[in-house]
């Protein structure tokens, strides 16, 4: 079998290369009996986003018409009140710490602290240890 039997018997070269002639297209309509709409989608888009923007700028001013013009609420100003306002002074209560060293605790730990307290209550008057008891329940009660 040759090459000749694969090809047309009449091939006749063609003048335009292979190009065609170009027709444009009709423009396209829906088919009979649908009614087809165009949608704007970016305006809705638009309108959804401006509807969003307005209910969140009425929950921030919700929100801030709860807030004074330092920042905080009345009940947190009050509980930040509350955590700095001083203690009362108690250092009277302290004098015992007087004598503590900070370098041989630094050295020491809590031998250090173990024997200071030994010899506090060495020290102390039955007074002094009813004292520091109501102290420390008063602590605890605050």
């Amino acid at each position: 079998a040759s090459a000749s039997a694969f090809a047309p018997a009449s091939v006749t070269p063609s003048r335009t290369f292979g190009v065609t002639q170009l027709n444009a297209e009709e423009a396209w309509k829906p088919a009979e009996g649908y009614d087809w709409k165009e949608n704007d989608f970016e305006g809705d888009l638009n309108k959804l986003q401006k509807e969003a923007e307005e209910r969140l700028e009425k929950v921030v001013a919700k929100l801030e018409s709860g807030i004074v013009e330092s920042g905080v609420t009345p009940q947190s100003a009050k509980v930040i009140k509350d955590l700095v306002s001083p203690i009362d002074d108690d250092s009277a209560e302290l004098d015992f710490l007087k004598g503590f060293d900070f370098e041989k605790y630094k050295k020491d730990g809590k031998d250090y602290v173990r024997q200071f307290c030994v010899e506090l209550d060495a020290k102390r008057t039955p007074a002094e240890v009813e004292a520091l008891k109501s102290m420390d329940k008063a602590r605890k009660n605050r």
